[in-house]
């Protein structure tokens, strides 16, 4: 907890305003600590968890009990998908914490979490944006041009100037998007048995 005040103190110096998973994501009295501390000293850093916590019940328990932090960032693919995710923004306001879903990917989890955002009125005034690129599924500049762009849906999302603008559209429905027919054609399709062999497989992929 002391090298990570000491941290949060550099941060805000270099007027850095988030601080995400400081601790390993189940260790909620640090957050707590941490968050006790900045609070004291009146600062304007934001403390941000909950990103691999998929319990409900400790959700509840922390809202309401601990306090860990300003921002909770559920990640949809762990909590349970968006239903659990709008949840989750509930307990958030209830209890004063602002609403941010963890999207670090450029895959179609950003199209969730865009989608959330503009749907709650507990939103966070940032969100990340594809700051992971695993090779296959990522958001790309394209730097002529200045439109992000990828290769299996469309349309995908345009930042300017740090703001993102949500398009809506009568012929789409859904998320509001629409898949690249080429990229499901030319995929690989992939089935599994109930067997314990493929149940290892599973995991492993």
């Amino acid at each position: 907890v002391e090298q990570a005040k000491r941290v949060a103190l550099l941060l805000e110096e270099k007027s850095i305003w988030f601080l995400e998973e400081p601790f390993p994501w189940m260790m909620y009295e640090k957050y707590e600590k941490l968050q006790e501390f900045l609070t004291s000293r009146n600062t304007s850093l934001f403390l941000a968890g909950g990103e691999q916590e998929f319990r409900i019940d400790i959700w509840e328990f922390i809202m309401k009990r601990l306090f860990p932090w300003k921002v909770s960032q559920p990640d949809c693919g762990y909590c349970g998908g968006p239903t659990t995710a709008l949840l989750i923004d509930q307990l958030s306001a209830e209890n004063g914490i602002k609403f941010m879903p963890h999207s670090p990917q450029g895959d179609l989890m950003p199209v969730i979490c865009w989608q959330l955002l503009c749907a709650s009125p507990n939103a966070a005034s940032h969100m990340e944006l594809a700051c992971v690129d695993d090779g296959i599924a990522q958001i790309m500049l394209d730097s002529k041009t200045g439109i992000f762009q990828n290769d299996y849906f469309q349309p995908a999302i345009q930042v300017e100037r740090g703001m993102f603008k949500l398009l809506s559209s009568t012929s789409i429905v859904g998320w509001g998007i629409k898949m690249n027919e080429n990229f499901i054609k030319n995929s690989t399709r992939i089935s599994f048995s109930d067997t314990t062999a493929d149940r290892n497989k599973r995991s492993f992929l």
